[in-house]
């Protein structure tokens, strides 16, 4: 006969309940055949809750236990505000603080290896290592939306822990000064190069245009030039001077042909008066021969004439064309001035663009001096830390809170693991 008094143990079905759950001859088991019974789980519980009971109050009791056990600590809190900068960089190339970038600073190994070497914190009862000060003494907190940092040392000594977070902070506002001030330093040392480079440039453009100028001489060159312009334009009026002359000599040498030397008769009285005063030519006339032909006498004076103004003139224009060379398709003076012009306006060019990047370099390299903390955000202080007048909580209620739900959680788990090996509980 069965014992009806023994439990079952989990996933065992009865003969009644086999019998339900035999499945039908040819037909697969339905999904509602293989759901859990959860009254099941639930009764198993239930018959358990000594050991769950037992199980809760134990975690209670051990986190209860624990969080007294825990260190009386107290916290000294320093409060810092990261100031934007003053003025916008106009490049962009500050370095960049904000409240992430600071509480990397803060975390820094070589500020907690100085505040322990201060603090005596290296040494007993403490016996604080940089990286386990960072781990267990320091919190850094940065609150949303706003602009803070909190420096927070929890150590056993209240004085002690005021005083390290004062000293962490301090010596972060002393690291991120050093940063900027680097940062304008190497600015500086930067723009120094390329002012040394642009005065050097700025020198050697000025020496090489003055010596050109002083060898070019280009004013002399251009007054030259302008007088072989000159002479080019009067060489045109020789020429129509010249052919002027020739066509008069032509015609002289014509009418000469028409002429005879000697009259046949004598000149009448008073003719030579006459010729005097309607031509002054009439100078040279022999008054001594009555016989003589004054037209041919005068036209022979101006041929003679005409050919000594003419041979003047063709010298001239011989000069002018074979000496100074003014009737050729180029002039030489004039294509050098041309080269002489060009090439002093490339060095202009030259000395201007040097002279204008070593002027702007000059203002850059002043205003550098100051330009890295004005574009740089500051901190400051806005509340030092002071020596707690009580403990940190240590929270024995929260802490023996999550003990009891944990010690639950555990208590049931051993008891479904108790009831389905089929283990009877004690009475």
């Amino acid at each position: 006969m069965p014992d009806l008094h023994r439990p079952r143990a989990l996933g065992v079905e009865s003969p009644r309940d086999t019998t339900s759950a035999e499945a039908t001859p040819g037909r697969s088991p339905s999904w509602s055949d293989q759901e859990i019974d959860l009254g099941r789980y639930s009764s198993a519980l239930g018959r358990r809750w000594k050991v769950i009971l037992v199980g809760a109050v134990g975690g209670a009791a051990i986190a209860f236990g624990a969080a007294s056990a825990r260190p009386i600590l107290y916290e000294g809190v320093t409060s810092l505000l990261v100031a934007p900068p003053a003025r916008p960089s106009p490049t962009g190339g500050s370095f960049p603080i904000t409240p992430a970038t600071f509480k990397a600073v803060l975390e820094s190994q070589s500020i907690a290896a100085a505040v322990i070497q201060e603090t005596g914190l290296n040494q007993a009862p403490h016996n604080l290592t940089p990286q386990s000060f960072l781990e267990r003494a320091l919190v850094v907190e940065d609150e949303r939306g706003a602009n803070i940092v909190r420096v927070r040392v929890r150590l056993r000594e209240p004085a002690v822990a005021a005083d390290a977070s004062r000293r962490v902070a301090a010596k972060a506002i002393t690291l991120t000064r050093q940063l900027t001030e680097q940062e304008g330093t190497s600015i500086q040392q930067q723009l120094g190069r390329h002012l040394t480079d642009a005065s050097q440039r700025l020198a050697a453009a000025e020496r090489e245009l003055l010596a050109y100028q002083q060898e070019a001489q280009i004013e002399l060159l251009k007054e030259d030039s302008q007088a072989l312009l000159d002479e080019r334009g009067e060489l045109l009026k020789l020429v129509i001077s010249i052919e002027s002359e020739k066509a008069r000599l032509q015609a002289a040498e014509a009418e000469i042909k028409k002429q005879e030397r000697f009259l046949s008769v004598r000149r009448a009285l008073g003719a030579e008066e006459a010729l005097r005063r309607t031509d002054q030519t009439t100078d040279v006339l022999d008054p001594s021969n009555a016989f003589i032909n004054p037209v041919y006498q005068s036209l022979d004076y101006q041929i003679a004439t005409s050919r000594a103004k003419l041979a003047g003139l063709d010298q001239q224009r011989r000069q002018l064309v074979e000496v100074r060379n003014v009737a050729g398709k180029e002039l030489t003076k004039l294509s050098e001035l041309y080269r002489r012009q060009i090439e002093l306006a490339r060095l202009q060019s030259t000395f201007d663009l040097a002279k204008r990047i070593h002027g702007e370099l000059v203002v850059r390299f002043e205003e550098s001096r100051t330009q890295a903390l004005g574009n740089s955000a500051q901190l400051q202080v806005v509340s030092d830390a002071i020596p707690p007048d009580r403990p940190m909580a240590r929270r024995r209620g929260q802490w023996s809170a999550l003990g009891f739900i944990t010690g639950l959680l555990a208590a049931g788990l051993v008891a479904l693991l108790l009831e389905s090996r089929g283990v009877a509980p004690r009475e």
